[in-house]
């Protein structure tokens, strides 16, 4: 009972309009990237590994209420990552955490000269976060 009171309450916490379900989110180019990823409940993939970044900065955030949450980065770009989860286990990029309420920032130079660079603002109300390239 108490399970299922923290998922509904995750839940809730991201709005109806996250659904319930498996979705897998792989933008190719930074025009297919939307701002912000959201799922209520189950698991939300977004592979960005094939994501062709423009020269600059670019933003991106994921939240979803209860279930896993993975995102898959692109190799080189440098990424700067904020996760935040309030419930259950966290790996980001190669840091692992367990417990609750983590916060953590992960900055990678990547290698090419930082041209480019991926914002990641990552939340997970009560499940599993992972991160990794």
């Amino acid at each position: 009972m108490l399970v299922a009171g923290l998922a509904g309450g995750a839940v809730a916490a991201v709005g109806a309009k996250g659904g319930v379900g498996e979705h897998v989110e792989q933008p190719r180019t930074a025009a297919d990237l939307k701002d912000e990823y959201r799922l209520g409940a189950g698991h939300l993939e977004l592979d960005l590994s094939d994501l062709e970044l423009p020269v600059g900065e670019t933003r991106v955030e994921a939240d979803l209420g209860f279930g896993e949450l993975d995102i898959v980065l692109p190799a080189g770009v440098a990424v700067d990552v904020t996760s935040k989860v309030e419930w259950g286990d966290a790996r980001v990029l190669g840091r692992e955490e367990d417990g609750r309420d983590m916060h953590a920032r992960v900055v990678d130079p990547g290698f090419d000269g930082a041209e480019r660079r991926l914002v990641v603002d990552a939340r997970v109300h009560g499940g599993e976060l992972s991160v990794r390239r």
